[in-house]
């Protein structure tokens, strides 16, 4: 009941909900893993600011087994979406063993009435139709280049791309194919010095250097 009232700013959060833990005799593994994503959350300073944990937050759903998340705004009060880690869903589908995943949905309704507004027409709607920007798809390229693959796609969003941050470990010949299929621009693979190399996609969907 104490841990389910924990809610405010991250770090606070944490450490309150590791006095708690330990007081109770638990273990905190789990909360020095869950301190590990949010270092990685409060690095992006556009996020940082509102970002929110709260220990009380349950989605309803039991095959979740790992964190969960949902997306707020303050112009809307239902959430604009969620999800979280739920690796036990490949069995309760018909896998005998359990898979490594997660994912989210938004909410479409809140998603439409926050962007329309009171003009009932989305930002750049000419003719029924939304023109897109170009789309690309940040790749890390090892283990230790997640911080920076996160900056390259923030930066990039900024710019106005689509951008998609590959979280599977995907090769640079993987991610290629990805691309193609999902009609991506480019692949940015970026280096455990923060070096970034793009490569392009072309028009008849194969990809080249």
């Amino acid at each position: 009941a104490e841990l389910a009232a924990v809610r405010g700013e991250p770090l606070a959060a944490l450490d309150t909900a590791r006095r708690i833990m330990s007081g109770a005799g638990a273990s905190v593994t789990a909360l020095d893993r869950l301190g590990e994503l949010v270092a990685l959350l409060l690095a992006d300073p556009a996020l940082s600011s509102h970002l929110v944990m709260d220990f009380g937050l349950a989605r309803g759903i039991a095959y979740y087994n790992g964190i969960i998340f949902e997306v707020t705004h303050p112009a809307q009060q239902r959430s604009l979406g969620g999800g979280g880690r739920y690796d036990p869903l490949a069995r309760a589908l018909g896998s005998p063993e359990s898979v490594p995943a997660a994912g989210f949905a938004y909410n479409l309704e809140s998603l439409m009435e926050l962007v329309m507004g009171d003009t009932g027409n989305a930002p750049g709607e000419e003719s029924g139709l939304l023109s897109w920007p170009a789309a690309a798809l940040v790749l890390a390229g090892g283990l230790k280049t997640h911080q920076h693959a996160m900056s390259a796609a923030r930066e990039m969003r900024r710019e106005g791309l689509l951008v998609e941050l590959d979280v599977g470990g995907s090769s640079l010949e993987q991610a290629l194919s990805y691309a193609s299929k999902k009609g991506f621009n480019q692949v940015v693979l970026v280096s455990e010095d923060g070096k970034r190399t793009t490569h392009q996609v072309g028009p008849d969907n194969e990809a080249r250097l």
